[in-house]
């Protein structure tokens, strides 16, 4: 199964930890229930239980329908192949789309600072889709056992330049007033080594087993720290678009070394647990919440009214107008589609609120595919599962082949492992749509644009690059890897 549908598993695992295996896990480590802070825990589970077994009866379709997997074969090699995707990138090109990605999320946090990037402005859209390629360096650990480069033998020096790139992420994150931003970035890199584990292509040598014992060392050790660092980034969030960069990074660093301000936001929130707030807290850990995402189902279950298909018609409409919105504004204007790309500036964790409750949209509250799915047809949704996440798997296994014996995978989608992850557990059906339709291929687009722009300035400034890069990248010559 993993071995046919390597992308699909790991996807299929993804929502597997967000809704139950995960919830067990850090609930168990807390000694703490499961049902804590649910509101119908025990249709919260078995909604997510029913939804699962549909998931892995898809995946046990995908995996042996040879007509469903063909497809994904034949854009492989008619597209993905044709295009470069399917090469694996040299430590130079991901250090370079590293560099270009953390100059846009820095420019990016300026334009926060200016009310952001509004709906129209084709340049800076254009210029934020590249900041994906911030997390490209953390994929070089990696290259070995998942892009198909099996001499790539990583240096001490790849390592402390890793470290402080993360550095300058991690100040990028503080910037933008954005938790994700660096917790994207550690993350990847460890779903990639459990992924290369899960397919059978990691090899637990000694120095392995060392270097993972003194990693898993050192987030223990770092980890209240970050746990701060990311409540000091929650306390100076109002100051976000008011304030420049660097005042809104002297602000997090003012929140973060008031530790009674940390402990009274703690305490504070434990008063609103259980409470008529809206809570999206599960688990302690601010970073392992936003993993394990069960609590969002649970608060979109919880809404009758929209489990019982009262607001279908609505929710019918916005699923319409979500799809329309994936079209550039230019081309909804020419065609003359009555789409404001404004009115989708909201979660539908709000819209479900929204409808039930009557609550105002705003705040993105999380919401979940089984609360979205319940809004469109009551507990009947599960005839959407199959047809829409065949259509997901189809797209996501095409970005893998099989190379020498081993399994290899462009990097664009090793990239995206932690939004795959969210895809997985998201908001709603059109997230997968989305992915599908538009995120994904554009990602693809951009990488390979990339991926030959640097693959050229490192074929024509080759000997420049030997002194910083080695004479040898990946076993190979600076200047034959584009010969």
């Amino acid at each position: 199964m993993i071995r046919a549908a390597p992308l699909p598993t790991y996807a299929t695992l993804a929502f597997n930890f967000a809704t139950l295996s995960g919830a067990l896990l850090a609930q168990s480590f807390t000694f703490r229930a499961v049902t804590f802070n649910l509101q119908v825990p025990l249709l919260t589970f078995s909604l997510c239980a029913v939804h699962q077994l549909f998931v892995l009866f898809t995946l046990v379709l995908f995996a042996r329908t040879y007509t469903l997997r063909s497809i994904s074969e034949f854009l492989n090699r008619a597209v993905l192949t044709p295009m470069g995707a399917m090469k694996p990138p040299s430590e130079f090109q991901l250090w370079g789309m590293g560099l270009i990605g953390i100059v846009i999320m820095l420019w990016g946090a300026g334009q926060i600072a200016q009310g952001g990037v509004q709906t129209g402005d084709v340049g800076g859209k254009f210029a934020v889709a590249f900041s994906f390629l911030t997390y490209a360096p953390f994929l070089i650990p990696a290259t070995a056992t998942l892009l198909g480069a099996p001499s790539f033998r990583m240096s001490r020096r790849t390592w402390i330049m890793i470290v402080l790139f993360f550095g300058l992420v991690l100040f990028a994150a503080i910037a933008r007033n954005s938790r994700g931003t660096f917790a994207i970035a550690i993350t990847n890199l460890g779903i990639a080594t459990f992924f290369s584990v899960l397919i059978g292509q990691f090899q637990m040598t000694k120095k392995i087993k060392k270097i993972l014992a003194v990693g898993a060392l050192a987030l223990a050790l770092i980890a209240p720290a970050i746990s701060d660092l990311a409540i000091a980034m929650v306390l100076a969030r109002s100051y976000r678009g008011d304030v420049s960069p660097l005042e809104l990074v002297e602000k997090t660093i003012e929140a973060y070394s008031d530790k009674e301000g940390i402990e009274a936001y703690n305490a504070n929130w434990d008063l609103k647990l259980g409470s008529t707030v809206y809570s999206e807290t599960y688990v302690d850990n601010p970073f392992i919440n936003r993993f394990v995402t069960l609590k969002f189902f649970d608060n979109t279950i919880a809404l009758e009214r929209v489990r019982s298909g009262e607001f279908s018609g609505e929710l019918w409409r916005r699923f319409g107008i979500q799809i329309g919105a994936l079209l550039p504004a230019q081309v909804v204007n020419f065609m003359g589609m009555q789409i404001d790309k404004n009115d989708v500036f909201f979660s539908m964790g709000d819209f479900l609120l929204y409808l039930e409750k009557g609550v105002p949209v705003g705040g993105f509250k999380g919401g979940s595919v089984i609360g979205h799915g319940l809004g469109l047809l009551s507990y009947g949704y599960v005839i959407l599962i199959i047809p829409i996440y065949i259509f997901f798997f189809t797209m996501i296994q095409s970005f893998g082949t099989s190379r020498n014996g081993s399994l290899a995978f462009s990097a664009v989608v090793l990239f995206m492992l932690v939004e795959t992850w969210f895809t997985m557990a998201g908001d709603s059906f059109a997230v997968l749509v989305a992915s599908t339709l538009r995120h994904y291929p554009q990602k693809l687009l951009i990488y390979v644009f990339i991926f030959h722009l640097l693959g050229f300035t490192q074929r024509i400034a080759g000997p420049l690059l030997a002194p910083l890069f080695g004479k040898r990248i990946r076993g190979q010559n600076v200047r034959e890897r584009y010969i």
